[in-house]
């Protein structure tokens, strides 16, 4: 299993990089967090196939190891066989610190445990306007969960666009269901998958 000094580089197919863009534009008043899901190729690239949006509420742990099983179940049911490799959170004041809140350091710290080549991506919201960044900003825990290392822009792709004005003009993003909207209506869709078929059109 490769830890997180070893991997050389991070792919997103379009539809994990633009979905968890999507759930921190319809929540943009609150914290929003999701998994990654993906494979590592060799011994040091990352590539992203999916994301999965958790929550846009404070939760709690009873419905975070819920969210967590169903998810792995997602994983190991596809095609391919996947793994949770990475968070990704938003709109969270103490982001601007470089720092995660206890809830999502909490969350990070057992995916790091489960795989040491865990990340975590924090959605920077001052770079959705822009054409050519990534919108994200990312970080591995070498030593442990709370002492956050930046990953190097140059190691991050992604194998679409990165700027989303268009989609976000026509609110494409309303669209996304997170765990937490299918826990207050269970005919809510939280894999998405219309959308995440609609995605993978764009970069096909």
């Amino acid at each position: 299993m490769a830890s997180s000094g070893k991997i050389k580089s991070y792919t997103f197919e379009h539809g994990a990089y633009a979905l968890p863009l999507y759930h921190s534009l319809k929540y943009s008043a609150n914290p929003v967090c999701g998994f990654l899901m993906g494979r590592i190729e060799g011994n040091n690239a990352v590539v992203f196939e999916r994301a999965v949006p958790f929550s846009h509420t404070h939760a709690l742990s009873p419905t975070l190891k819920m969210a967590c099983h169903c998810a792995e179940t997602l994983c190991a049911g596809g095609e391919k066989s996947l793994e949770i490799l990475g968070l990704y959170v938003a709109n969270d004041i103490i982001q601007k610190t470089e720092s995660l809140h206890p809830l999502h350091r909490n969350i990070y710290e057992r995916l790091v445990q489960n795989n040491p080549a865990s990340s975590v991506w924090i959605i920077d919201a001052s770079r959705l306007e822009q054409e050519e960044i990534f919108a994200y900003r990312g970080y591995t825990a070498p030593q442990r969960a709370g002492d956050l290392q930046p990953i190097n822009e140059s190691a991050m792709k992604t194998k679409g666009p990165v700027c989303l004005m268009e989609s976000t003009r026509k609110m494409e993003y309303l669209a996304v269901q997170d765990f937490d909207d299918h826990l207050h209506d269970p005919e809510k869709d939280w894999t998405n998958k219309e959308l995440v078929e609609k995605l993978a059109m764009v970069s096909a």
